[in-house]
């Protein structure tokens, strides 16, 4: 099966849960002087566009992480020349494995 991509607006409990452990998990294997991670409310920024990949039909009707979500990335659009303007991405552990993710 593809999986559905979609511009998301954060707001469904999979994506709020998978976000959650991104950070979590960053923080427990990163200084936290080397995590970068955006929570929640700063993935909202206007300056990002947030797309999710759905396994599914039905992603409104499936609240749980390993049901359908296979994960998600947010892209700047402002870019001021200086640095990387590089994407952030999660996938979900439970979905790494199929051909999906």
């Amino acid at each position: 099966m593809t999986p559905t991509i979609r511009r998301d607006d954060l707001h469904h409990p999979a994506v709020r849960a998978l976000i959650t452990e991104h950070l979590r998990s960053m923080y427990a294997h990163s200084p936290p002087e080397s995590v970068h991670a955006l929570g929640i409310e700063k993935l909202r920024s206007p300056d990002l566009s947030f797309w999710t990949a759905w396994d599914g039909e039905s992603t409104r009707k499936i609240p749980t992480v390993a049901s359908c979500l296979c994960g998600w990335v947010a892209c700047s659009s402002a870019f001021t020349g200086v640095g990387t303007r590089r994407p952030s991405s999660s996938t979900n552990p439970l979905a790494q494995s199929s051909a999906l993710c």
